[in-house]
């Protein structure tokens, strides 16, 4: 069963020592990407609190935090940052861009003077631009299902 611990004190006693991630790994006898998912989520398992409390030289209870503050601590966490990993935000912040510019370049054919702006070709570029910010732009196919 995962417990919770206290992130910034494992960073700190980590930092405090001098260890990379790498090396506290080494120390606790644990992986890498144990490490890893320890001061990222908080969560471990029973074994591996203990290890870490071993190589901090303190207790198990002062690595681990109470429920109410292991809800309040994995959703300030999960939601930290998250916004910046949503497709929809980079593709609406790339599509918001692309359309400002193409506006600009409309406002410049059309008032540099008669016969350099074709409605139609606007017209079909704008359809097909929203057409791929509405259904998003397609992915690759993989090759391994043939």
């Amino acid at each position: 069963m995962d417990m919770n611990v206290d992130i910034n004190l494992i960073k700190v006693e980590r930092n405090k020592r001098g260890w990379t991630q790498s090396q506290l790994a080494d120390i606790c006898s644990l992986s890498l990407r144990t490490i890893q998912r320890i001061e990222k989520l908080g969560l471990v398992s029973h074994e591996s609190v203990q290890s870490l409390a071993a190589a901090f030289e303190v207790t198990v209870d002062e690595l681990t935090i109470s429920e109410m503050k292991a809800e309040n601590t994995l959703s300030i966490n999960l939601d930290k940052g998250s916004w910046r990993n949503k497709p929809f935000y980079w593709l609406g912040s790339v599509g918001f861009i692309i359309t400002a510019l193409m506006h600009m370049l409309m406002a410049i054919l059309l008032y540099s003077g008669p016969g350099y702006f074709n409605h139609s070709m606007w017209f079909a570029l704008y359809v097909v631009w929203g057409s791929f910010l509405i259904m998003g732009i397609p992915k690759k196919q993989s090759l391994s299902g043939i």
